[in-house]
């Protein structure tokens, strides 16, 4: 409900298997009034416009092997850290940011964006340069150039501005964060897929401007992702099939997004409305972005006044505010 209310979108609550999932008058009861508060707000404006957007290609992963490895880790599992970096987020396709759909965003995450033109690369840095944003990439930003009909790390350094070398033998796909870098600031374990068997890996070569975030367990000395300044925006690059939550809080935070909480749990909403699913158990502590009087969608009950929440949650609690 909390994904689907801030877009007005509509919902079948279903039974697969004819299983009685839903075989329970208490859970008739809840979506009722889930049902009655979607109905009593449908007119008012639709104000969903997130600071974080997540900009997928569906091109790309044509250009793939079939069972890669980097589709499922790229555009499924990397889902559960970005829905938990602490701030509602967007999810849009390549095409709509070339279409002028996608609305400005502090911080953009592409996690598949290996297949592009230098048309498309230039695009892209324009819209980043003209907001002023925060771009994260993942594994080979831009390598393929479909209209050149070559693949070269060169792109890669024209559309991030980081330089990257090949790695001639793989390693496994697990970094270790720098503890110096501000961004990686209450990381300490070591990341990543843990993939045994890409066939194409990359290091960031050490340049003035950069900033090593990670570097391989296997290869110390090889950076695995990194940091620089461009014109007027920031690029962030991770090696990685995969980032933890708390690395793209971080990046979040740097870039200017309202971090409403830092727990790891899932936060949807629309600046007015706001739904947070605990991943995890114990107290949980909201930070809105102004003073406010914060009401349960359901009960209509007043649940705090202030610019700051606390709350005790069990694993899978949902609180619709």
């Amino acid at each position: 409900f909390a994904q689907i209310f801030p877009r007005r979108m509509g919902c079948w609550y279903m039974d697969l298997g004819n299983a009685g999932w839903m075989q329970d008058k208490a859970l008739w009861e809840n979506i009722g009034e889930m049902r009655k508060f979607w109905e009593d707000h449908l007119e008012d404006p639709v104000r969903f416009s997130p600071e974080v957007a997540v900009v997928a290609d569906e091109v790309s992963p044509l250009y793939t092997l079939p069972r890669s490895p980097m589709n499922r880790a790229l555009l499924y599992d990397l889902r559960a850290s970005i829905t938990r970096l602490g701030a509602p987020v967007g999810w849009w396709l390549l095409e709509d940011l070339f279409a002028g759909k996608v609305k400005p965003a502090k911080l953009y995450i592409f996690p598949n964006a290996f297949a592009l033109t230098g048309e498309q690369r230039a695009r892209i840095r324009e819209v980043l340069r003209r907001q002023k944003s925060t771009a994260l990439w993942f594994y080979a930003p831009g390598y393929l150039d479909p209209a050149a009909g070559r693949v070269d790390a060169s792109y890669v350094r024209e559309l991030t501005g980081l330089s990257l070398e090949m790695l001639q033998e793989p390693v496994e796909d697990l970094v270790q964060p720098n503890a110096k870098a501000w961004l990686c600031q209450g990381l300490v374990e070591s990341f990543g897929s843990k993939q045994k068997a890409l066939r194409l890996q990359w290091g960031v070569k050490s340049e003035p401007g950069v900033e090593p975030l990670a570097t391989y367990v296997a290869r110390p000395e090889l950076i695995a992702a990194a940091s620089t300044r461009q014109d007027g925006w920031r690029s962030v690059y991770v090696a990685s099939l995969y980032a933890p939550a708390r690395l793209l809080r971080n990046i979040a935070r740097e870039a200017g997004v309202w971090i409403y909480t830092d727990t790891d749990d899932v936060v949807l909403g629309d600046g007015r409305f706001l739904g947070l699913a605990a991943s995890s158990e114990g107290k949980k502590t909201v930070r809105l972005p102004r003073p406010s009087v914060v009401r349960d969608c359901l009960s209509g009950r007043t649940v705090r006044r202030g610019s700051e929440i606390e709350m005790n949650m069990r694993t899978g609690d949902t609180r619709l505010l």
